[in-house]
């Protein structure tokens, strides 16, 4: 009786971290507002706060059970490098301020990091959160390639000047929505080939082709190049053999 309750309560913990998970993914992706500084502001205020106040539930439900919060994911090993690579930029730049945001920033990645590797435990929640992401990728690019050729219900005629001729779409700035781009596209590319029939296969090749038109769109060389550095990490996350991963691992790093 007591191993079913516990069960129930780590599962209704799962529970509340996926649909976390799914409304921030739907919130940030989605909402903006005209003004497109603001909206970047926004976003950026309520990711962070989202992802913070999931993190912390997360944590005070390991801390009452007396649990350790370690959790066992490929993307712990590049989280590490990447945040001490960001605490050297941040002592060594001359900008402190901004380099400190990025900071905080990436650490509100690392937190979003440890709810995902909690709530997305199944094939079924990968494929919930995927299918919001997908949704979020697919209105998101509808919008910014009907923004490149002019049409835009939104701005209309008001565009502003510096972003007339790149697409922006809800994301308030051309390289925030290439960054969405390259973080998605890996996702959809995984949708694409583990979805079964034929219908689904073809709206998920549509839509890969529709973010990689939106990605070039954006006019973002440095996105472009993320891109083709992504690639060869998500081929070598994808790979179930472990040993040919460990095998492959410095030709990747190489390439990126």
């Amino acid at each position: 009786m007591v191993s079913k309750r516990s069960e129930l309560k780590k599962d209704a913990i799962g529970v509340t971290m996926l649909v976390g998970l799914i409304v921030l993914i739907g919130v940030v992706g989605l909402v903006f507002t005209v003004a497109t500084k603001d909206g970047t502001l926004i976003k950026n205020v309520v990711f962070c706060w989202l992802a913070t106040v999931m993190f912390t539930v997360l944590l005070g439900t390991y801390l009452f059970k007396g649990e350790v919060l370690i959790p066992r994911s490929k993307m712990m090993v590049p989280f590490g490098v990447y945040v001490c690579l960001s605490v050297i930029s941040m002592v060594l730049s001359r900008y402190r301020y901004a380099s400190a945001q990025e900071l905080i920033n990436l650490l509100c990645c690392g937190m979003l990091l440890f709810v995902t590797v909690r709530a997305v435990t199944g094939e079924r929640a990968f494929r919930i959160v995927a299918g919001m992401i997908a949704i979020v990728a697919a209105l998101s690019c509808l919008y910014g390639i009907l923004q490149h050729y002019g049409v835009d219900p939104v701005f209309g005629n008001e565009m502003p000047w510096g972003e007339r001729e790149r697409s922006f779409s809800t994301m308030g700035h051309p390289n925030f929505f290439a960054t969405f781009l390259i973080l998605g596209l890996p996702v959809l590319l995984s949708l694409f080939f583990w979805s079964e029939g034929g219908l689904v296969k073809g709206l998920l090749m549509v839509l890969v082709c529709g973010a990689l038109l939106c990605l070039f769109y954006t006019e973002s060389r440095g996105a472009w190049l993320g891109y083709l550095g992504a690639l060869p990490v998500w081929f070598l996350f994808s790979l179930g053999s472990r040993r040919l991963r460990v095998i492959l691992l410095g030709p990747v790093v190489g390439v990126v």
